[in-house]
């Protein structure tokens, strides 16, 4: 008996081997449509980028007691860029200085898909009018303390897809600097 256990190898046979690469076959066919990005996470992750970006600014005009500024420039591909207040005078004259200053992510374009506007979506209830941006000049302010600037200013600033306009999202800054993020889904906003 020893003689017939030491003839046997260990390893996979063909068959077995087949078995297996057609299951992560099959496996992978199932799973990569649905890793795929779609134009609606598209549209949410672009607005959660920017909430992030906003949330990044107050952060930082709190932490340093110096003033921030997001730009959103709503023409061509759509991008923001942040700055901060270098000279410590409250005064932001968004030079390449003061974008440095804030140390964060320079200029953000947005995803080719997704494009600044409302779309078909009905106006966030509750918040200021505006398509794309209710802040005026696409500018969202921050003083030292991390309110919005001027006190009390408050807004919304809207993503969407550029092949379905339906696809909607809205970034939300409220006066004492919270953001928050809704996403536009079958008439009402959540």
């Amino acid at each position: 008996m020893s003689a017939r256990v030491k003839g046997l190898r260990a390893g996979f046979t063909l068959i077995e081997l087949l078995i297996v690469v057609t299951l992560i076959g099959i496996m992978s066919a199932y799973m990569l449509p649905k890793l795929r990005p779609t134009p609606a996470r598209k549209v949410r992750e672009s607005a959660r980028q920017l909430a992030r970006d906003l949330e990044l600014a107050r952060t930082r005009a709190l932490s340093t007691k110096r003033a921030t500024r997001i730009v959103v420039t709503t023409t061509g591909a759509g991008s923001w860029v942040g700055y901060r207040d270098e000279t410590g005078d409250n005064v932001i004259d968004e030079t390449a200085a003061e974008r440095d200053s804030l140390r964060a992510f320079g200029v953000r374009t947005l995803d080719g898909e997704v494009q600044f506007g409302r779309g078909t979506a009905n106006p966030l209830p509750g918040w200021p009018l505006g398509d794309p941006t209710s802040f005026t000049g696409g500018k969202v302010n921050f003083a030292s303390n991390g309110m919005t600037s001027p006190f009390g200013a408050q807004g919304v600033i809207y993503v969407r897809s550029r092949s379905n306009p339906a696809l909607v999202s809205a970034i939300a800054v409220s006066g004492a600097g919270s953001i928050r993020v809704w996403t536009y889904k079958g008439g009402t906003w959540e």
